[in-house]
């Protein structure tokens, strides 16, 4: 089990990398910097759950549990800034800007309470494990909220333009359809149901993106 937690801190490394690289080789446009946002915080998600994989007593797993959790909402309020900056050329509006990050910060000051991680175990051989409180529920709401939307507003501009855009806008869709079912069942719905050794397959969807 713990091939997918390597593979995760090599991806998130990977992530640190590409985020550097477009920001150095880029145009350092709105686009580029919305697209280096969402990268920088799929690294702290897949970096933080990494590291919860290996930790061996509750306070590191707490930490990085928290990190990661920060790192998942952020990525979707990432995510969100990146397709209306992609779909309008232009970054959202202060109010909308308010509106995406909002959830993310109730969330993560929600994180830091005593209802955040309801247990913690640490099973010989396998990666650490916790039971997240209702903060987690709370952020799939958020989740698919924001993808329903990011997804809807990418079809509409599908539909709408031609040519280079238009296998732009294909290329983006498909890679956040991948996360959104690789990601959504591995990091979210076997969880639910309370399988917690495969969490980190998820994040390595991120990848297809």
């Amino acid at each position: 089990m713990f091939l997918f937690t390597y593979t995760a801190a090599v991806l998130a490394l990977f992530f640190v990398v590409a985020a550097a690289f477009i920001y150095i080789k880029g145009n350092r446009d709105c686009v580029s910097l919305s697209f280096i946002f969402y990268i920088l915080s799929s690294a702290v998600w897949i970096g933080g759950n990494a590291f919860a994989d290996i930790a061996q007593s509750n306070f590191p797993l707490i930490v990085a549990s928290t990190i990661a959790f920060a790192g998942g909402t952020c990525m979707v309020t990432s995510f969100l800034i990146f397709v209306d900056t992609f779909v309008d050329q232009k970054p959202p509006s202060t109010t909308k800007l308010i509106l995406y990050f909002l959830p993310t910060v109730l969330l993560n000051i929600l994180s830091f309470s005593d209802k955040a991680v309801l247990s913690t175990s640490f099973p010989i051989g396998q990666p650490a494990q916790i039971v997240p409180g209702i903060q987690y529920h709370l952020s799939i709401l958020f989740l698919f909220s924001g993808l329903l939307y990011g997804l809807t507003r990418l079809y509409l501009l599908f539909s709408n333009v031609s040519g280079r855009r238009k296998l732009q806008t294909f290329y983006i869709s498909i890679g956040f359809v991948g996360l959104f079912f690789g990601g959504g069942f591995f990091s979210v719905l076997l969880p639910l149901l309370g399988e917690l050794r495969f969490f980190n397959v998820g994040p390595l969807f991120s990848l297809i993106l």
